[in-house]
């Protein structure tokens, strides 16, 4: 019985210390999360304003020139960039650092500067 007591207690501990030690993906994010002005507006312009733009193919979900025309859209654009849906296939694709700098802006509530 003490040999089945110690094993529960031994497998309880270490289900405790595997969450507390499991990786959060914000924990990635550091000090300082990313800004449009800073990091965002340069990954945006290579890689979504090409179709969402004023005449582009996308217009009707989002113009992303400007941070003032993004920001209705930014909960939206990290779903589906989230999702794998953005940007679409044909395209050039976010790099997983790119895809990591944009969920840790939105952690931060997606800061303009």
């Amino acid at each position: 019985m003490k040999k089945f007591q110690f094993l529960a207690l031994l497998m309880a501990f270490s289900g405790t210390a595997l969450m507390v030690t499991s990786c959060d993906k914000s924990d990635n994010c550091g000090d300082t999360p990313p800004t449009y002005t800073s990091e965002m507006k340069a990954i945006i312009d290579a890689k979504c304003v090409s179709c969402h733009k004023t005449g582009g193919p996308a217009e009707s979900v989002g113009v992303y020139s400007t941070y003032a025309s993004m920001k209705p859209y930014l909960e939206q654009s990290w779903k589906e960039i989230d999702a794998g849906r953005m940007p679409q296939a044909g395209f050039p694709q976010l790099t997983d650092a790119e895809k990591a700098a944009y969920e840790c802006w939105k952690n931060a509530g997606f800061p303009e500067n």
